[in-house]
């Protein structure tokens, strides 16, 4: 009763991050972190995670530099397009970091209107560094494994997307597509393909990207 109350007590932000996580001093792997709060956090887009597992994570969160923390493994989740997530609760936090993490999703609740960018593409690693890069960039970031999904996100979320990303995981023309159809749902917004070249109103950017090209690519308007 009383640890969920406790996580219930701690505002949750949607936002997109990304977290590298070491079990037992051996790194597990890269995660896409689709929201935190001060005392958790769920993670996808990486190795599996068991259940009671004890883990280390160092969150790379937007405006802040990584932040360690110590967690547990409390629950395996479905997240939309079936893809799985693992549930962590931070433990031994010390204070001035659970305060750091308050502060930082009490701003992106705040901030929820911001213009924001918004990664489209199937779940893999790329997606991972993707989000990493443009959340070092200081973007506010979404990320939709698939069409269907990305426009749910777009009618629920309160940000204008800015900059829309299609990553083609080994399918530049689906990416195009995908620019295309749900470019045409938000005519002011940029076009970026990760692994495809510029056309008609995108810019095209290769795998690896350049950094500097990135941040070109996503810098607000």
């Amino acid at each position: 009763m009383r640890k969920g109350s406790e996580r219930r007590q701690h505002p949750r932000a949607r936002l997109a991050a990304t977290a590298s996580v070491m079990r037992e001093r051996e790194k597990v792997g890269d995660f896409l972190v689709e929201n935190v709060s001060a005392s958790g956090a769920l993670l996808t887009l990486g190795p599996a995670l068991p259940v009671g597992a004890r883990i280390r994570l160092s969150l790379q969160l937007r405006g802040r530099r990584p932040i360690g923390a110590e967690a547990a493994v409390v629950r395996d989740a479905v997240l939309p397009g079936g893809r799985a997530g693992a549930g962590v609760e931070f433990r031994n936090l010390p204070s001035d970091l659970q305060d750091a993490l308050q502060r930082t999703v009490l701003r992106e609740l705040e901030a929820a209107s911001e213009p924001a960018v918004l990664v489209v593409g199937e779940p893999c690693s790329l997606i991972v560094s993707l989000v990493r890069d443009v959340v070092q960039a200081g973007r506010a970031v979404l990320f939709a494994a698939t069409p269907l999904e990305a426009i749910g996100l777009v009618e629920v979320a309160a940000a204008e997307i800015e900059t829309l990303i299609s990553v083609a995981n080994g399918s530049p023309e689906r990416a195009e597509a995908i620019l295309d159809v749900l470019g045409g749902g938000m005519p002011h917004a940029r076009r970026v393909l990760i692994g495809g070249p510029s056309g008609p109103n995108r810019r095209g950017l290769a795998v690896p990207w350049e950094r500097a090209a990135l941040t070109d690519a996503v810098a607000p308007a």
